[in-house]
């Protein structure tokens, strides 16, 4: 509901060029009544605020991650683009053949995959250092394993222990 009401906040700004002083206010609240939810579930200050804090920057954090997502779907099309526009003036210079054509969009396809593939590779270590550190245990103060470390065998066993399963 926050997280909504800061995107209307926004729009309100930049669409609309109107007053915000009552829309902060009612955020401010808002971000206050969350904070009393979470007191009143840890019945401690500290962790309250610290989980706030916690909330408000995963947030931050994912929609950060999904407008990059977006700038990387638009890099992705703009450099498509480019490699049909130069296909197609080749194709003209060249009187229709379309040989060239076709060479130069099945390099300019390797050309994007192999970039797109190091943005990736470069991207996607600091996507699981941000992640693993803000998710780091589960309840039980149990280490997380992702499923590369999975082991069927100690789900089970903590499953049963815990009767997860509803008969």
């Amino acid at each position: 509901m926050i997280y909504w009401y800061v995107i209307g906040i926004t729009v309100k700004i930049f669409v609309f060029e109107s007053d915000i002083k009552l829309d902060l206010i009612i955020l401010g609240l808002l971000l206050l009544l969350a904070f009393v939810y979470i007191f009143l579930k840890t019945k401690s200050v500290t962790t309250s605020i610290i989980d706030t804090l916690r909330e408000l920057l995963e947030t931050v954090t994912n929609t950060v991650s999904f407008v990059r997502l977006g700038a990387f779907a638009l890099a992705h099309s703009a450099l498509f683009l480019a490699v049909f526009t130069v296909a197609k003036l080749i194709q003209n210079e060249e009187g229709g053949k379309g040989v060239l054509f076709w060479l130069v969009v099945i390099t300019g396809n390797i050309f994007i995959i192999v970039l797109e593939g190091i943005i990736v590779a470069v991207c996607r270590p600091s996507d699981w250092n941000t992640t693993s550190s803000l998710k780091g245990f589960t309840r039980e103060e149990e280490p997380f394993t992702d499923l590369l470390n999975w082991n069927k065998g100690d789900y089970i066993k903590r499953c049963r222990r815990e009767n997860c399963w509803k008969d």
